[in-house]
């Protein structure tokens, strides 16, 4: 088998074993499509990441600072998705349908100091 195919398997296998389990990928991106396309950009009512709202878009996974050559223990980290939901402004969340901490109203443009 190829290696992208082992690691679908995997990641298959994982989902379907651990339905009680909470991981680090959303349920949302853990369907056949995102997980053969290796992309977490889910549709939401706004479109892919909100998109059609003005709260995100589906873009290239960019390490900010990573260097492959580089001794940098990130490199070893398990990466799996190449693209993901980038958020704008003050909304966050793996689809961007949430606010920043702190942030909160219909457009996640009224702020609250909450302590941690």
């Amino acid at each position: 088998m190829q290696s992208g195919q082992v690691s679908f398997m995997a990641i298959a296998l994982l989902c379907l074993l651990g339905q009680e389990a909470y991981g680090q990928i959303p349920r949302a991106c853990s369907d056949v499509t995102s997980l053969e396309n290796l992309e977490c950009c889910p549709t939401t009512s706004d479109g892919v990441c909100g998109q059609n709202a003005g709260r995100g878009q589906c873009t290239d996974l960019n390490l900010p600072g990573y260097d492959i050559n580089s001794a940098d223990v990130r490199r070893n980290w398990p990466h799996y998705f190449t693209k993901v939901c980038k958020c704008n402004g003050n909304y966050a969340g793996y689809d961007c349908s949430r606010c920043k901490f702190g942030h909160y109203g219909p457009d996640c443009s009224e702020s609250q100091v909450l302590p941690r």
